[in-house]
């Protein structure tokens, strides 16, 4: 990289390809180098990214799926399909394997990559490659993949407080613990309940070789659309981690401490898809804040508190005490402190509300 930019031409072709560049470091560092790669190459080369490890080729695939994600979400995009397949627009993918002819002779076979839905309803709908086996197995994976992205890592975690390991996450664990999430955040869990009897009766089965087992079309039918209507479930982040927000609180006198601090999590805002539903922040959502400083009567003083899983209440009604302690003054609290709770721009987490 050093060598491309001492030697960098404009007027030149420029193919950057990176094999297997990134295998001896950790996921940590293969995240940094993807950043610096993508952020600082794609604009002045085509990249030509291989790699026979099949981790970092879903690893890498899911960072880029990200980033372009976001980008098409700052112009207010919230469609899900759309948002997975922003990527495509600049990216190509595909699977490289070795085949044998009928004479034994070894030859490549390129494939264009498929995710699991898309190979699910490839063996659904093709007519030459129906497969009920293929597609329940597939779709199986495609619930995974999707329920690990709906749910909140805190909720992923063993007894003891560990995370869960990634052999676990199985969809019967995944499924109780999207359960235990859809309750905590109040939406209905019927549609996860219907999908949870639909695992025991027509996804096991085809996880096994069993050439007596049925297959019910019907249901993997029904769990395609039950796919489309997770897909209309919204869980939005409106905070990202790291980012710097203000709270300002005053006295019943009139005295204004303003206070900087930045979640060590993301703010999501959630909508069920029903008739009726209006978008919210859960106020049961828990958080790291780390307090950076504060600014009362002119004098700012920069602080290193940090504290551990509060909810934004929890966190405004510490704070109150404190204050309350050190001035001996009174301070109203508000209904909502979604509404007093500010971006550095000055806009309150209901004013960012996306939907």
């Amino acid at each position: 990289m050093a060598i491309l930019k001492e030697k960098f031409v404009r007027e030149s072709p420029k193919i950057l390809v990176l094999d297997d560049l990134l295998l001896s470091l950790d996921m940590g560092n293969r995240e940094a180098v993807l950043s610096i790669v993508l952020e600082e190459y794609l604009k002045d080369y085509q990249l030509i990214v291989l790699t026979h490890d099949k981790v970092f080729f879903h690893s890498a695939l899911s960072y880029i799926k990200v980033k372009y994600a976001t980008e098409l979400k700052k112009t207010g995009e919230t469609d899900t399909s759309v948002l997975e397949t922003a990527f495509q627009g600049s990216w190509k993918v595909f699977e490289l394997y070795e085949s044998t002819l009928p004479d034994g002779k070894k030859i490549p076979s390129i494939t264009e990559h498929k995710s699991y839905l898309q190979k699910a309803y490839h063996y659904f709908n093709n007519q030459d490659n129906i497969d009920y086996n293929a597609c329940g197995n597939n779709l199986r994976s495609a619930l995974e993949e999707r329920l690990r992205t709906i749910i909140p890592s805190r909720f992923l975690k063993q007894a003891d407080g560990h995370p869960l390991p990634t052999t676990s996450l199985t969809l019967g664990t995944l499924l109780a613990k999207g359960i235990d999430f859809l309750n905590h955040i109040g939406f209905d869990i019927s549609l996860f309940e219907r999908l949870d009897r639909y695992r025991e009766r027509a996804l096991n089965q085809t996880s096994h070789y069993n050439p007596k087992s049925n297959y019910f079309k019907r249901e993997l039918q029904d769990t395609f659309e039950i796919i489309n209507e997770l897909d209309r479930y919204k869980f939005e982040p409106m905070v990202m981690k790291d980012q710097t927000l203000q709270l300002s609180i005053s006295s019943t006198k009139g005295t204004e401490h303003l206070y900087t601090f930045k979640l060590l999590d993301e703010v999501k805002l959630y909508l069920e898809p029903k008739e009726g539903a209006s978008s919210f922040y859960s106020s049961n959502d828990k958080y790291t804040v780390a307090l950076v400083g504060c600014t009362s009567s002119g004098k700012s003083d920069m602080l290193s508190h940090v504290a551990q899983n509060l909810t934004l209440d929890e966190f405004y009604d510490e704070t109150i005490s404190g204050l309350q302690k050190m001035t001996g003054e009174d301070y109203e609290r508000p209904a909502n402190v979604f509404s007093i709770i500010k971006t550095l721009d000055g806009k309150t987490l209901d004013e960012i509300k996306a939907y």
